[in-house]
């Protein structure tokens, strides 16, 4: 049992630290889907670490989607201020119960 634990934890401490940018592909194809922070969860099974820079240009240029669960886009501040959200407005659903659901709508920048 000790063995065991001791070979689990050089196994941890030899694994090569996460990449801070990777880049999720297309199984099929080998296309780029999605950039996400390396440490997301929402990654598939194919994969490519990348560094800062080209997460940006794959984000701007190359238009690649970010991963809308760990948001590259907004930690490497390629965000378009002029597409984000300016606030959120929730009215009640006219005819609903009073315990019903909120019609939740975005406004942008015009």
């Amino acid at each position: 049992m000790q063995q065991r634990q001791a070979e689990e934890e050089r196994g941890r401490a030899r694994r090569p630290p996460a990449p801070d940018w990777i880049l999720e592909l297309n199984r099929a194809t080998g296309h780029p889907l999605a950039v996400h922070v390396g440490d997301c969860g929402m990654t598939g099974h194919r994969t490519q670490p990348v560094s800062h820079d080209d997460a940006r240009r794959l984000l701007t240029t190359d238009q690649v989607p970010a991963c809308p669960i760990c948001r590259p886009d907004t930690e490497l501040q390629t965000v378009d201020l002029a597409d984000r959200p300016v606030g959120l407005q929730a009215r009640p659903v006219v005819g609903a119960p009073h315990t019903a659901v909120l019609r939740i709508t975005v406004g942008h920048n015009s």
